[in-house]
């Protein structure tokens, strides 16, 4: 989690964004351990006043191509309700 959190952070400093988002871990096919399976992300998110990381467990039965999309839809989910402060967005906010 610390990993994610310093990347967002990076991110945003770097960019000179509102937010930063990341996504760090093991997509597989290998490289994965006992305390790191294949599956495991964490994302990061850093805005103004916070930092925050989030534990995605994908599951090591899936594709590569399939991890990694979830873990980019999850993350971008996470920033768009970061953004909205959660609020439902019905597409015609303008």
């Amino acid at each position: 989690p610390q990993v994610a959190e310093a990347m967002a952070l990076g991110v945003r400093r770097r960019l000179g964004a509102d937010l930063g988002l990341s996504a760090t871990g093991i997509a597989g096919p290998s490289g994965g351990s006992l305390e790191k399976p294949v599956g495991l992300v964490y994302l990061g998110l850093a805005t103004a006043d916070r930092v925050e990381s989030r534990r995605l467990d994908i599951g090591p039965e899936q594709p590569r191509h399939v991890i990694q999309t979830r873990a980019a839809k999850g993350a971008l989910n996470w920033a768009r309700l970061a953004l909205t402060k959660g609020r439902p967005s019905s597409g015609l906010d303008r």
